[in-house]
């Protein structure tokens, strides 16, 4: 039977209209979300620095390359992590007599270096912490090269422990599911809980009596032996796997955060705590729950630095750390731009 010359045209029409019009709603609310992330995040060759407001050149951008003000090494020191000891020999039921003082550890936190790693001017410390995106898209040279710095670094800069987790540029790589075959020189933290000793060296004024022949051994049992110049120090901590954030309702990898946990790694910050108003509400509901003592992210490169949160927001003090050191190009570079934080326990 044949159909009609109206009745296709109007089929044809309509086809059309249902084709063009989400095209059309799609393009208008793009180049508004363009314009509108164009004064969040400026363009390339409009990256600004850190430290003084100098801005890239477009032969800059073009070379991937930043002024020479890289923003310098924060320090921070963090009192929520406190030894005690009494002056006392004996037990007497007076704890007027007893102390607290810092622990001696020190962690280096770093995240988003994209390949970069080798640019950083590296201090010592204790512990290293890196918060994810230590490859640009997931290319597996970066991968091996960062690998072979953390093995390179470790005994120059007195890193004891060194622990990674993966950032979105990681999650989806193809040599994901052998990434612990990869980073031989860490710990890589997929949604994993560790207790380390950490060795420090005690405070002359700290001890009565000094033994210089003592280190930190297997049978250094007593972390407050006054004879001896070192100490062990437990650290409780947990790497999550990276997650995008969730807006409504709990996430369940945040859900499996060990309730124990001092130092909490996650590549994406909490919402509200070093993140420009794009971070996680599910991380933030986590941490009011779990209550660590230190949280390090990264991500988010232009939210670079740290915010001590108060017992009236969480009911006890938490530390947030981002721990970016990628340059102000999120949305358009991943170039060096900031050095390492430094925590001091």
């Amino acid at each position: 039977s044949c159909v009609p010359m109206e009745t296709t045209t109007t089929a044809l029409i309509a086809t059309l209209i249902a084709i063009l019009l989400p095209l059309a709603l799609y393009m208008y609310h793009k180049r508004k979300l363009e314009t509108t992330n164009h004064l969040k995040f400026p363009r390339r060759e409009e990256i600004f620095t850190e430290k003084n407001g100098r801005t890239l050149t477009k032969e800059d951008a073009a070379t991937n390359a930043l002024p020479s003000d890289i923003a310098p090494i924060l320090t921070h020191k963090i009192s929520t992590f406190r030894d005690g000891y009494d002056d006392d020999d004996e037990d007497d039921g007076d704890d007027t007599s007893a102390h607290t003082h810092a622990l001696g550890i020190t962690i280096v936190a770093i995240s988003d270096t994209h390949g970069h790693h080798r640019q950083l001017d590296m201090p010592k410390g204790d512990v290293l912490i890196h918060a994810g995106d230590y490859t640009l898209y997931g290319k597996r040279e970066h991968a091996d090269d960062f690998n072979a710095w953390l093995g390179e670094i470790k005994d120059t800069f007195g890193y004891q422990h060194i622990f990674v987790v993966n950032g979105n540029h990681e999650c989806n790589a193809p040599w994901k599911h052998h990434v612990k075959d990869i980073l031989t020189n860490a710990t890589l933290l997929i949604d994993e809980f560790v207790q380390v000793e950490v060795c420090v060296q005690v405070e002359s004024s700290l001890r009565r009596n000094s033994d210089k022949d003592a280190d930190c051994d297997d049978d250094n049992d007593n972390d407050n032996d006054s004879t001896n110049p070192y100490a062990n120090h437990i650290l409780k901590i947990y790497g999550t796997n990276f997650s995008w954030p969730i807006l409504h309702g709990p996430n369940p990898i945040y859900d499996r955060i060990h309730p124990e946990t001092d130092i909490l790694i996650v590549h994406g910050p909490a919402e509200g705590y070093v993140d420009k108003s794009r971070g996680c509400p599910a991380l933030t509901k986590a941490v009011r729950s779990i209550q660590p003592k230190i949280v390090v992210s990264g991500h988010m490169h232009h939210a670079r630095g740290v915010v001590d949160a108060k017992k009236c927001d969480f009911g006890a003090d938490v530390t947030f750390v981002n721990a970016a050191t990628a340059g102000y190009g999120t949305m358009h570079g991943h170039a060096f731009g900031k050095q390492p934080i430094v925590l001091q326990l």
